[in-house]
């Protein structure tokens, strides 16, 4: 039986496919768990946890990050506030998969965690800072510590 093969394969994507959205979702589960433990060991008047207003790239749930503006909206920004980055590109089919529904989720945790989009093609020295070497890829940033997810 010829077809039996790639059924088989069907199942290891599917299953692969699974693990990962598994992987993602522990990741996000992870850093909104210590967005709260930062929100409640915070004492500002104001809204501990909640994005910056007046923190460089806005105060938007989803920032795009360059070379230049890394250190700040992603670096100094995890250290209240978690930062997930999605490195990705234009002509990556699962990125275009991928990034919506990071977008989605982002926008549903409400200022819990940040999503930084950090194109690779635009920013060639940052990926190679970062060790690159396939996207999608997601990195969380809890306090300016990286931890990155599968590649």
């Amino acid at each position: 039986m010829v077809s039996a093969p790639r059924d088989r394969r069907d199942d290891e994507v599917g299953e692969r496919r699974d693990e990962d959205a598994k992987d993602y979702r522990e990741l996000l589960e992870r850093a909104q768990a210590a967005a709260q433990r930062r929100q409640q060991a915070a004492q500002s008047p104001s809204q501990p946890g909640a994005p910056d207003p007046s923190a460089p790239g806005g105060n938007g749930l989803v920032i795009d990050v360059t070379e230049e503006t890394f250190n700040t909206d992603v670096v100094e920004r995890s250290r209240t506030t978690p930062v997930i980055m999605d490195l990705w590109a234009e002509w990556c089919g699962p990125c275009k998969q991928l990034s919506p529904v990071l977008e989605k989720l982002a926008a549903e945790a409400g200022g819990q965690w940040i999503l930084a989009k950090v194109d690779v093609d635009a920013n060639p020295q940052l990926s190679a800072a970062l060790q690159v070497q396939s996207i999608p890829m997601v990195v969380a940033v809890i306090g300016a510590n990286f931890q990155a997810m599968r590649q």
